[in-house]
């Protein structure tokens, strides 16, 4: 009985966010989704069988994808509709940042748009 694999792209990771799950992985050795999905499986109460894929210094960029379990994927569900007006995204960066002692970003959706300069 596998657990089907379920990917869910985390975009705009804020940078303290993704500097301490860099060290994190780098000081484990593992890979940098490796350590997200460890954090979050732990705390969601979801078996996670390691990959075993090492740590590699590739940037990523600003965005995280989280390769887990659909389990996991459902559990993160659950929990962002018992809080109403969260989103995937934000529920996972809150237990990241609050995992490392950071504060959290608020769970709700974000403003579109905010990434472009200029005006009208």
């Amino acid at each position: 009985m596998s657990n089907p694999r379920k990917d869910l792209l985390i975009y705009d990771v804020p940078p303290e966010i993704r500097t301490a799950l860099v060290a994190d992985a780098y000081a484990q050795n593992v890979s940098i989704n490796e350590c997200a999905v460890v954090i979050l499986a732990t705390h969601y109460k979801v078996k996670h069988i390691p990959t075993g894929v090492p740590f590699t210094s590739e940037d990523g960029g600003k965005n995280l994808s989280i390769r887990g379990g659909a389990k996991l994927h459902r559990k993160i569900d659950i929990d962002r509709a018992r809080r109403g007006g969260g989103t995937l995204r934000g529920i996972v960066l809150e237990r990241l940042a609050l995992h490392y002692g950071l504060p959290a970003p608020p769970i709700g959706r974000r403003p579109r748009g905010t990434s472009s300069e200029g005006g009208s």
